[in-house]
């Protein structure tokens, strides 16, 4: 595995925009009725799409997004998996995603990937839902309590789609409140417009 800068930021645009699709997806299967149906088929999904990917590439301009890539040492501009990790001022670091490409499943498994975020963040947190307790313990992840979101309006995304799941923590017995990035109520609003065309 090799992990090289000039490589990452050649496939930033193409990771963010594969974020922000998974992100959408999960938004759009929340059940949220605030929320169009077709967010991303409709005829506006570019734009949503977009608008995610550019609250992506601002957290990485603010040094708020870091994104591990890793690929082949021969073959180096070929990615086969990445994670994105998101930490603001003094805040402990959060792995929001480690995906692996479908077509790299046979080379390069979850444990290398995050082998690969824990050489650059010892100290991490993390969701994820119950059954995937065990994986993130055999590194050196500890049970931090299920996700606690403040039951707030602004929050409401957030509960629909962390609700289920559990903290788990690497390092400092210091657990966060809520995940380091989630979309607001005010995001959900700029969504549901772009999504209409309004």
């Amino acid at each position: 595995m090799s992990r090289d800068e000039n490589i990452e930021l050649e496939t930033l645009p193409g990771i963010f925009e594969r974020e922000a699709v998974q992100l959408l997806g999960m938004v759009a299967g929340s059940g949220l009725d605030i929320v169009p149906a077709d967010l991303l088929d409709g005829p506006h999904a570019a734009d949503v799409i977009g608008y995610i990917g550019e609250i992506f590439v601002r957290a990485y301009c603010l040094s708020e997004c870091a994104v591990i890539v890793c690929s082949d040492r021969d073959k180096a501009a070929i990615v086969k998996g990445y994670a994105m990790v998101f930490q603001r001022g003094d805040a402990p670091a959060f792995l929001h995603c480690a995906r692996i490409m479908p077509q790299y499943l046979d080379d390069l498994s979850h444990d290398q990937l995050i082998d690969d975020v824990l050489e650059c963040y010892p100290l991490l947190l993390t969701l994820c839902h119950p059954e995937d307790v065990p994986f993130f313990e055999r590194h050196g992840f500890w049970y931090a309590g299920r996700t606690e979101i403040p039951p707030r309006h602004n929050f409401l995304l957030a509960q629909q789609l962390y609700g289920d799941t559990v903290m788990m923590a690497r390092g400092d017995k210091t657990a966060l409140d809520v995940p380091a990035f989630m979309l607001n109520d005010r995001n959900l609003r700029t969504i549901k417009t772009l999504a209409l065309g309004v």
